[in-house]
């Protein structure tokens, strides 16, 4: 298998989603809490429990920073964020639609798209966006509540003109009061999926011999991962239609394999001053060999 192929846990996907974000994010960078296109939302008012901004009895009530729940409104839908700093919560706020929409992992496509028959997938519930735009927004516009879970996104979700609402009349994809929706463009790999490399995988010979027990592999097609995007030279500002796969562990960014290894490429610190120097290597043109520091030969000699 081409070397390409071994990477490890978590693989991104390259273009993730489309999706629009707002002003009200989560603690998680992936966590849609509140996103909209459009106006301002209909229906306003009320106040619910905690009041505006306090901590609600003199500290008695202090929450998760950015953490959201759902509050009491006599119409719409109600929700209050606690405050970034965790010292309280916001003012109720009460919003009122036209038409509500509803997605989770938990559904499926074939249901209406209702709080109590959610769909599964984002895609179907931006079909279902379009087709209300089509035929009219209703006054009050459309939300579409993605429930608890990860939604898992194999390809980009584009949201255009056609997904838009108007004055008055939103289009909002938002998470669900006390909720928590994550939107991944990435593939987990369960530790179970990887198996110390075989003798005869043209890689094994290319390790050093310490490691070639060490390192362990896994085939991305046998756990669905067939396009690895195109990895290319960076810096030189030259588009790419899919960057190249980047690698997780444990929420960190690895690095790809290579030799020599970074600090192999540390220039010592007595270089400029050595009397000698041997260079090693495959280049073209050979310059390999020993130097000898000589004395400059000044001009006109």
């Amino acid at each position: 298998m081409p070397h390409r192929n071994r990477f490890a846990l978590i693989v991104l996907l390259a273009g993730l989603f489309g999706l629009l974000c707002a002003a009200a994010c989560g603690d998680d960078e992936d966590t849609t809490t509140g996103t909209s296109a459009g106006a301002s939302h209909p229906g306003g008012g009320g106040t619910g429990p905690g009041g505006s901004g306090g901590n609600g009895g003199g500290g008695a009530n202090v929450c998760d920073p950015n953490a959201t729940e759902p509050c009491d409104c006599t119409e719409g839908v109600g929700s209050r964020r606690c405050a970034p700093d965790g010292s309280g919560w916001s003012e109720c706020e009460c919003i009122v639609y036209g038409a509500e929409l509803a997605v989770s992992p938990d559904g499926n496509d074939a249901n209406p798209g209702t709080l109590a028959e959610p769909f599964q997938t984002l895609g179907r519930a931006r079909q279902a966006v379009r087709d209300l735009v089509a035929a009219g927004l209703p006054e009050g516009g459309v939300v579409v509540w993605l429930r608890a879970g990860i939604y898992e996104l194999a390809d980009s979700l584009s949201l255009g003109a056609e997904d838009s609402g108007s004055e008055g009349n939103p289009v909002a994809w938002r998470g669900y009061p006390g909720e928590q929706a994550r939107v991944r463009g990435g593939t987990a790999i369960e530790p179970s999926a990887f198996a110390p490399l075989d003798s005869a995988d043209p890689i094994f010979a290319r390790l050093d011999p310490p490691a070639q027990a060490a390192v362990l592999g896994v085939s991305l097609p046998s756990v669905g991962l067939t396009s690895y995007g195109q990895l290319v030279r960076r810096g030189d500002c030259a588009w790419v239609d899919k960057g190249p796969l980047e690698i997780f562990v444990n929420g960190t960014a690895m690095t790809l394999a290579r030799w020599p290894d970074a600090q192999d490429n540390t220039v010592p610190t007595d270089l400029e001053t050595a009397d000698a120097l041997d260079l090693f290597g495959t280049v073209s043109p050979d310059v390999t060999g020993h130097y000898v520091r000589t004395a400059p030969t000044p001009i006109g000699s």
